[in-house]
């Protein structure tokens, strides 16, 4: 998975899903990034499919904490993404 913000800031690495919690769990291990320090790291999420609407929200990479929630608080990274 590769995922790239408007700033120049990116992250690219491998993704394990798990659809047998809910809400759905992931985890995004870090293999290159923009920011050295997360290089390495893993990143816990949650996810949602809705139809060919895609939501993930992410703890910041390192961090022993799952997001519980679909928000962007408490430093929560949340990503929207539509397939067309």
């Amino acid at each position: 998975m590769e995922v790239k913000g408007p700033d120049s800031a990116f992250y690219s690495g491998m993704i394990t899903l798990n659809d047998k919690t809910n809400p759905k769990q992931a985890e995004f291990k870090i293999e290159r990034c923009s920011m050295p320090e997360y290089v390495g790291e893993t990143a816990l999420g949650i996810y949602k499919l809705e139809g060919k609407k895609l939501t993930l929200a992410a703890s910041e990479p390192g961090s022993i904490s799952r997001p519980a929630y679909f928000d962007s608080t408490g430093g929560v990274m949340l990503f929207s993404l539509t397939k067309r």
